[in-house]
Order: C-alpha cells, then structure tokens, then sequence
C-alpha cells in the first residue's frame, strides 16, 4: 500500500499518528503481563493539573487532564486529597526511622497513612470512575534548595458509570508537586495554588464480570 502527502504537515501529521498508535499497542503488550486473569482490565494514564489548598490549609482540590501513555488526553479527573500531619516535618524525614527486616516473614513494619484522597475520572466516552483510599506522602528536599512534595495513594473503586457501571477493583495513583526555592510547601497555606503531575494505575473488574456480593 502506497500513501501520498499533499503536504509535508500532512506526512507528519499521519506518522505522528502511527507513532501514537504503535505506542498504545506497544503499551497493551507490556501491561498484559500485569493481568492476572482476562476478565482483569489493566491501564495506565498520566495526568497534569492545577489545585487550590484549603482554608484549612490541609487539603486541596485538584482538577486534572488525563492522558493514556501515547499523549492522547482520554478524560479530567477531579480530586480532593488531604494531608493528615501534625507538622510538615512528619514527612521531611521518612521512613520514620523504621528498619526494615526482611529476615522477619511474620510482621511487616508500620507505617503512618498521612495522605487520603478521594476521585472521580470523567472519560471521554462519558463513562465515569469513583475511588478513594490513603497513602504515603514525602517532602524531598533538593540540593538546589527546591523540593518535591510526593504523595501515593491505594485506592479503592467506589462506583462507575457508563463502561464501568458496577465495575470493582483498585487504582493506585502517585502525584509530585514542585517546590521551588524559598517558598514554603503547600501545607497550612490555604489560598496556595500548586501545580501536579502524577502516574495512575488502574486494576478493574467490569460489573458484567464482578459478582453481586
């Protein structure tokens, strides 16, 4: 099969196509050896967006596009996440002065939930994912004296519409906030804007394949 091109931004308007479609394809491949089962949905989006901290200054409203891992935005997502701390130095210094043991196979150390955060991810087919869950969260100071504020969170699905009408499983989302150089971190900032990049890792059960329980 032969194409012809007009135009060269007609060529790399349609090679930028197949990159993208080679991409989803090449990402299908790799996330199927994280499926256990068939009937397993597994995927994986990006997101960037921006968010307000509360009055409270210890939580904040995020709102994100969403992007599968070719670069095609697939949906927003709106969250609400919180910080549970006493003092922003509960996070500058994990892991809590905790050793890990892995010679000891009857306990696993502990660590405090300091992040809850709750989601909804509004696709573009109209379909629509709810979760929430808690986490991690980690100031990281930089040698430039900026620093990251990275926050994980296990999620559990709490409702779906569309596609995923009575769908079940987990999402995991991780997300790192910048900050720069002689500003403090968002916490017990209230009004402070910030501005959010994260990973998001879906394990979904769709409802035709999840059992009434």
């Amino acid at each position: 099969m032969a194409f012809s091109f007009s135009s060269a931004s007609d060529e790399v308007v349609v090679i930028g196509s197949f990159d993208k479609l080679a991409a989803r394809l090449l990402q299908a491949d790799r996330l199927g050896g994280a499926q256990i089962d068939p009937r397993e949905e597994v995927f994986v989006y990006t997101g960037d967006g921006t968010g307000v901290v509360r009055p409270d200054g210890q939580g904040v409203a995020l709102e994100v596009q969403v992007y599968d891992t070719a670069g095609t935005p697939v949906g927003r997502k709106v969250a609400i996440g919180e910080l549970k701390v006493s003092s922003i130095t509960d996070v500058t210094n994990p892991p809590y002065d905790i050793t890990v043991d892995l010679t000891r196979p009857d306990s696993v150390e502990q660590v405090p939930n300091t992040t809850f955060l709750k989601a909804r991810w509004d696709f573009n087919d109209g379909s629509t994912l709810t979760a929430v869950g808690k986490g991690v969260s980690q100031l990281i100071p930089l040698t430039d004296g900026s620093a990251l504020m990275a926050d994980a969170a296990s999620m559990e699905i709490a409702g779906g519409t569309g596609r995923f009408e009575g769908a079940r499983g987990i999402v995991s989302t991780i997300g790192t906030v910048f900050v720069a150089a002689g500003q403090d971190p968002p916490f017990n900032q209230p009004g402070a804007r910030v501005y959010q990049r994260s990973i998001e890792t879906f394990k979904v059960v769709s409802g035709k394949n999840a059992a009434k329980v």
